[in-house]
């Protein structure tokens, strides 16, 4: 039976579904307009209520003295796994509008507080993909199939809490955000298969195929197999964030922070359902001609790694800004050495009214590259590299504005469980994003 090797690795390794929003990546989602039109280079800036996500040691240096800032996102990101289907390509899509981000500070005796939340993470996948397959046997006849996946995921992330920052001197600022931090995750995945093949097929099959697969098709009018997973994932913790803000001249600004999160309670809960007719079905889950069901539910933690960020902020006139930031995070998930992304940004403004902004960054895999011929502990490692571009109009007391934000990037996957095969992996995602902010 032509291409049955394949189709019995698809139903017998099942497809690694459980990855989350993303988190093999840390600059998913930018935060805060001005930053975000920067590349998210804002660590030496950090003078609006962005600047609590960014570096909390900033909010002292606005220009007004109340600033409340809100940013909306749409969007878009689409993950391709290259021939990872019985040589059909599995894509994963996302899209979604959401209020990322709202910020308010307001002068308070000595310092400056703050109040905001951030959305830095955030996925909705729903999509219907049916792989026709070609299980034509030897003898000829012509036969076909289709391979269903259902697959729909929600996943956030939400920092939320205040930040206070304090004017040492006229040239040295310190500030702290205390965030804490939520994600919430509910995964459906369901896999179909069902071959309708005859008695005559499944005998000249036998006839004339060798290889071990064939044991693998029962002798009856059809041969099927379906599975459902579902995840729900609850994770609660506090983030801090310390910052030091630093002008050692007056047309360079430096900035460092340091944060970390610790998670205080993880709770996952997995059920399992699977109905099979594959003769070589015989896993905990799946048994021949059985409906079979599992619920799981614990407790866990997982590791976050620290960061430490630095920027330095260049003000060569009263109209252009060139910025730049290297953000340094401990090496996880079997990464031994630290892991950094990089950024740098501009700001011109055309007029007194309008701001043009432009920025690049890398967004690296926090996952060791994949060894191909084993079977990896980890799914996927994509390094990724974005651009952004924006433009800022002002009034006197508010400022509105637009941009665009596109990130893309090629790795490698490993996305059927127990299969050492590697699939060639593109990631490729758009953001638009409207910003509104006020001042008194």
């Amino acid at each position: 039976m032509k291409n049955l090797n394949y189709i019995v690795l698809l139903i017998i390794g099942i497809i690694n579904a459980s990855v989350s929003a993303d988190e093999y990546h840390y600059k998913d989602i930018l935060i805060g307009d001005r930053a975000a039109g920067l590349g998210g280079t804002y660590v030496a800036v950090s003078d609006d209520p962005s600047g609590m996500y960014y570096n909390p040691a900033g909010i002292v240096y606005a220009a007004s003295q109340k600033l409340s800032a809100s940013m909306n996102t749409y969007n878009i990101r689409k993950t391709t796994y290259k021939n990872a289907l019985a040589g059909k390509d599995w894509v994963r899509s996302s899209s979604l509008l959401l209020p990322n981000f709202f910020g308010v500070t307001q002068p308070l005796g000595v310092g400056t507080f703050g109040i905001s939340y951030a959305i830095p993470d955030s996925a909705i996948e729903d999509q219907d993909q049916t792989i026709p397959l070609d299980i034509s046997p030897n003898d000829g006849n012509n036969a076909t199939t289709d391979f269903t996946i259902n697959f729909n995921n929600q996943d956030n992330t939400y920092n939320a809490g205040p930040s206070f920052a304090l004017k040492i001197s006229k040239n040295l600022s310190m500030g702290i955000t205390l965030y804490g931090y939520t994600r919430i995750q509910e995964q459906i995945f369901n896999q179909v298969f069902e071959a309708p093949l005859s008695h005559n097929d499944i005998a000249a099959v036998e006839a004339t195929e060798t290889i071990a697969a064939v044991d693998a098709v029962v002798n009856t009018e059809d041969v099927y197999h379906m599975e459902n997973l579902y995840i729900s994932r609850k994770e609660y913790g506090i983030k801090p964030i310390f910052g030091i803000m630093y002008t050692p001249y007056e047309k360079i600004s430096l900035g460092i922070t340091f944060s970390n999160t610790w998670m205080l309670s993880n709770t996952i809960v997995r059920q399992e359902v699977c109905a099979s007719t594959l003769r070589n079905i015989n896993t905990t889950l799946c048994k021949q001609g059985e409906l079979n069901r599992l619920k799981t539910e614990f407790e866990g933690t997982r590791e976050f790694p620290w960061e430490l960020a630095t920027g330095i902020a260049y003000f060569p006139s009263n109209t252009l800004m060139l910025t730049s930031d290297i953000v340094i995070y401990k090496g996880i998930n079997a990464t031994t050495k630290p892991m950094f992304n990089i950024s740098a940004g501009i700001e011109y403004y055309l007029t007194k009214t309008f701001a043009l902004r432009a920025g690049g960054f890398t967004n690296n895999a926090n996952t060791p590259e994949l060894i191909p011929g084993v079977i990896n502990r980890y799914p996927e490692h994509v390094d990724l590299k974005g651009g952004t571009i924006s433009l800022s109009n002002f009034t006197r007391s508010s400022s509105l504005s637009f941009g665009v934000v596109l990130t893309k990037g090629t790795g490698e996957a490993q996305v059927l469980s127990g299969s050492p095969n590697l699939q060639v992996t593109e990631i490729l995602g758009i953001t638009a994003f409207m910003s509104a902010s006020h001042s008194l």
